[in-house]
């Protein structure tokens, strides 16, 4: 028999268990039995749940939802196979657990909730082998060396994560109904599909008249494409280069740890055309085309590559909020589908682009909705911050309550 490892201890521990010994290292295989789940047809799977339908697991979560189930009760489950090899979840109740999802039954007394995050916490996916298709082995699980403490204290950390999930989940259905909410204020304050007024208006614009609509491309002092800039002339710092990786759906993704730049001899030598803060971003490649946002004052001078199309607004016609807002909108959307037809990538050419329609009230009716939406969206970003912060202080509260020694 191989030799058991040393006993191991947590950087924090709740104080009644400060005194109670290290934690004790042991085999996964012999604390737990670790079968995998049985094959389903894909056509035996349906997406939406039904009276008489149990809910259907693979590798990396729900998959939908089966008349057949092979387990009742609440399991840890791990992915076995591809991509989500040594992914964790829960699963409860009355469900069927396919052959790429490994079922952790404990065989000692354990908890079940404190397993599932010791699980996590293992980081289980170095455990995979192969490269085109990487697989977990219900062997190389069983060798694993995991500290357990006495059921008390594993209790103590289970309810403690558990709490913080409760109200992480809480977080998120905040965040996903100021979202629901602003979609839903947004099909009320733009106009219908061939309508020229909305159904809701602010009570000082009610008798304003209809809204006037206009092509994109007319609103604008300039409607130009950005710069085609090759790997030799980046350099390691200098004038930024905002990418269509940057566009998100109405908002500006700074991931300056992939960010490039190119320098101030290369800019003129290239005649690069120069975007600042407050001008309109549109993506012309999928995922979806159309996607845009508003250029933020990130402290550098900013230039844009060729498949991104810079929108400068003629301020006496459009409000660069209100634009922004519209162009997140399915109406618009769906527009830019239809000009982006027949192009094998789906990219939309400037040209069409510029010919997208924008319906337009007068200037201050565009300057309410805007202060309206922008409000909902510093509360929607301020919730997305708080989610984010919960999720980072779980993340660092498990490296402390579990030992750093979890040898894989």
């Amino acid at each position: 028999m191989p030799e058991q490892k040393k006993a191991v201890v947590p950087r924090l521990r709740f104080p009644e268990f400060r005194n109670a010994g290290p934690w004790e290292v042991k085999r996964l295989g012999d604390m737990c039995d670790m079968q995998a789940g049985s094959f389903i047809k894909a056509s035996e799977i349906r997406l939406v749940p039904e009276a008489g339908l149990n809910p259907c697991y693979g590798g990396n979560g729900l998959r939908g939802y089966t008349k057949s189930f092979t387990h009742i009760g609440r399991f840890p489950l791990i992915g076995r196979q591809g991509a989500y090899s040594g992914n964790v979840q829960l699963a409860q109740g009355r469900f069927h657990a396919t052959e790429h999802a490994v079922v952790v039954t404990p065989k000692q007394s354990t908890n079940i909730d404190f397993l599932f995050f010791l699980l996590i916490r293992g980081e289980l996916s170095r455990l995979a082998t192969g490269q085109a298709q990487p697989g977990l082995s219900v062997a190389s699980l069983n060798s694993v060396s995991i500290p357990f403490p006495a059921l008390p204290e594993q209790q103590k950390i289970a309810d403690c994560l558990s709490s913080l999930d409760e109200l992480i989940e809480l977080q998120a259905k905040k965040l996903e109904a100021l979202k629901a909410h602003k979609k839903g204020l947004m099909q009320q304050l733009f106009p219908r599909e061939g309508e020229t007024t909305p159904r809701l208006r602010f009570p000082e614009f009610r008798d304003a008249g209809p809204w006037e609509v206009k092509r994109l491309g007319e609103v604008a002092c300039e409607f130009s494409d950005g710069d085609w800039i090759e790997s030799k002339d980046q350099s390691p710092d200098g004038i930024r280069l905002i990418q269509t990786g940057n566009i998100g759906l109405g908002k500006f993704i700074d991931n300056t740890e992939k960010a490039r730049f190119i320098s101030e001899e290369t800019f003129e030598r290239l005649s690069c055309s120069e975007v600042f803060p407050g001008d309109l971003l549109i993506s012309r490649l999928p995922d979806p085309a159309g996607r845009c946002c508003l250029i933020p004052n990130i402290g550098k001078r900013m230039i844009t590559a060729v498949d991104c199309t810079i929108v400068r607004f003629d301020l006496k016609q459009a409000h660069p909020y209100f634009c922004l807002s519209y162009c997140q909108t399915d109406q618009y959307f769906k527009e830019v589908a239809a000009r982006s037809a027949g192009s094998t990538r789906t990219r939309i050419s400037r040209q069409n682009l510029a010919d997208v329609r924008v319906p337009l009230p007068t200037l201050p009716e565009q300057q309410k909705i805007a202060d309206c939406l922008s409000s909902l969206d510093e509360l929607i970003e301020l919730q997305a911050k708080k989610l984010e912060a919960l999720k980072a202080h779980k993340k660092g509260l498990m490296q402390q309550l579990f030992p750093q020694e979890i040898d894989l």
